[in-house]
């Protein structure tokens, strides 16, 4: 007993500890922090680990530009029964109705079958060395190849943990890290997902215009 609670104490200041300090880089860059909304706008979405059933919960929620781009980071808590399971999200919207395209690290978040879709199929690049790492899984192969420009093609492989796990989910792109990250690894993130949707050649976006609005970071003009 004296163990788990010693367990509990540093658990939680721990994680105090890591609230200051999402707190103190959002207002040192400007971005805006709130400990705890409502997951509504995560409803959109609908890629892993969005998919799956129970209970929602969205926790550090820090909102803001890189540049002229708005961005929502958090953290993300999917509880079923006694079963609670937690990642680092990232999105940012695209100027597109995208179908969807998984870009998933190998023996990622769920093995060795992560990137699997049940209707779609799996994609190749021209560098053999990004085919070892991700499996890219899509509905659209040709979109998902227009997507993997040389550019992005280097993004993912200098990336390493901060691109580990991308999807385009509609007008929303989305990067996941399996594990909840410090302050430090969160503004990473942000900044290596803004500049891969920068990198994406624009006529992507033009071959898929926009169906309707999905929920927007409250910091991008209407």
């Amino acid at each position: 007993m004296a163990l788990l609670a010693v367990g509990a104490v540093v658990y939680i200041v721990r994680y105090r500890r890591r609230t200051a300090a999402l707190r103190r880089m959002a207002a040192a860059k400007g971005w805006t922090y709130k400990y705890a909304v409502y997951p509504t706008f995560t409803l959109k979405l609908t890629a892993p680990p969005f998919d799956g059933a129970g209970r929602r919960a969205v926790r550090h929620l820090i909102e803001g530009k890189v540049g002229d781009r708005p961005f929502r980071a958090f953290d993300y808590w999917l509880t079923l029964g006694q079963i609670s399971e937690h990642w680092g999200v990232v999105i940012t919207p695209v100027p597109a109705s995208m179908p969807l395209i998984m870009i998933d690290r190998r023996h990622g978040m769920h093995g060795d079958d992560e990137g699997a879709l049940a209707s779609g199929s799996e994609i190749a690049t021209e560098s053999e060395e990004l085919n070892r790492r991700v499996r890219i899984a899509t509905v659209s192969p040709k979109t998902a190849s227009d997507v993997m420009a040389p550019a992005v093609v280097q993004l993912l492989l200098d990336g390493g943990d901060t691109l580990s796990h991308i999807r385009f989910n509609g007008d929303i792109a989305v990067s996941v890290g399996h594990e909840i990250a410090m302050s430090e690894d969160v503004a990473e993130r942000i900044n290596a997902l803004c500049t891969l949707v920068e990198s994406i050649p624009s006529f992507v976006w033009k071959d898929h215009p926009l169906e309707g609005a999905s929920p927007r970071p409250r910091s991008e003009p209407a």
